[in-house]
Parts: C-alpha cells; structure tokens; sequence
C-alpha cells in the first residue's frame, strides 16, 4: 500500500498509522484532550482534569506528566502527518527528530522552516495559522517540561488547548484524512 506523494516517495500507511495511534493514545491519556468522531476535542474544565491527573499520574506531578505526555503525542501526531503526506525528509526506517525539524525560525531566511511549514503550503490558508501557531506554542512548552520541573507554570497553558493545540490537531487529522482515511477509524 502507499500513501501519497508531495515530492516524496511513497510513505507506508502502516507507519502513518502505528506513529498516529501512539501520538492519540498519549494525548488521550494526558485528559487534556479526547478523540470523538474523528476529531480531538479540548478539556475544557480545568477542575476536572487537575482531579483526574492527581488520581491517575501523581498528586504532585500529575500535570507536570499530563503536560509531557500530551506533547510527546502532539509531536508524534505532527510526524504521522509529515510521514503520510510524503514529506520528502521522512522515511519509515529513518529517524524522525525532535519537533524543532518541524518548525523553527531561519535567521538567515528570516522565516518559518521545517516540516509542518511545507506541509501548510498544501492546505487552504486559513488553515495554516491554526496549524503552524498550535505547534511553535506547542514547541516552547515541550522545551519548557523536557529539560526541567517547574512548580504552578502549566495552569497557565490549560486554555492554549482549546485555542491553539486542538485546532492545529485537527487541522493535520484532516490532511491524513483526505490522503489516508484509515485515520479516522483508528
């Protein structure tokens, strides 16, 4: 079977899907978000998720590990896009990289570069926004928990999940749904 071509050559959608259900698994698990009808839907009651991380992760770090988790899944969910679209850097035996490859600042060119930049260029341009601007506060965040703990900073980015991340995941559930519609059903 082989995925769609955007310069690459075809991408096997048993890869798409295997790094697609890990990435949904974790950000389900995170309670920060859910997946219903073919679309991730935000946490919206931030009482609710804080009792249901204390409960399921740790009553000290249950967020900090929410947190983590959720942008481990949402890197994971940016790569089955790249990787289902063709991206022509991907290949299934190759090594995906951190999420700076699919976004990141050129001073030289003075622009956004990366993965998810060039995967914008194939969707309406109202959909780049949401995409592009979910991932680079998704990507500060990810920097923020990934090299150390700090105390009461994530209730502040409990809101970025119903106004930036969600959106931008579900913008790359669409590209995998017109070139793979396998993703839906996962």
């Amino acid at each position: 079977m082989s995925g769609s071509q955007h310069g690459g050559g075809p991408v096997g959608h048993h890869e798409c899907d295997k790094i697609l259900s890990a990435g949904r698994t974790l950000i389900e698990k995170s309670h920060l978000a859910s997946y219903q009808n073919g679309a991730f839907v935000a946490c919206t009651n931030c009482q609710v998720f804080e009792c249901r991380v204390k409960a399921d992760f740790h009553q000290r770090f249950g967020r900090y590990m929410a947190w983590v988790w959720f942008a481990v899944g949402a890197e994971n969910l940016a790569k089955a896009a790249c990787l289902c679209n063709g991206c022509p850097e991907y290949s299934p035996e190759g090594h995906y990289g951190a999420l700076e490859k699919f976004i990141r600042w050129d001073k030289q060119a003075k622009k956004y570069v990366g993965h998810l930049v060039k995967l914008a260029t194939h969707l309406p341009k109202e959909d780049r926004p949401a995409l592009l601007n979910g991932y680079l506060k998704l990507r500060d965040i990810r920097n923020r928990d990934l090299h150390t703990f700090k105390e009461d900073v994530r209730k502040g980015n409990f809101p970025l999940v119903e106004s930036h991340f969600v959106p931008a995941f579900n913008v790359l559930l669409g590209t995998m749904q017109v070139h793979h519609p396998e993703a839906e059903d996962q």
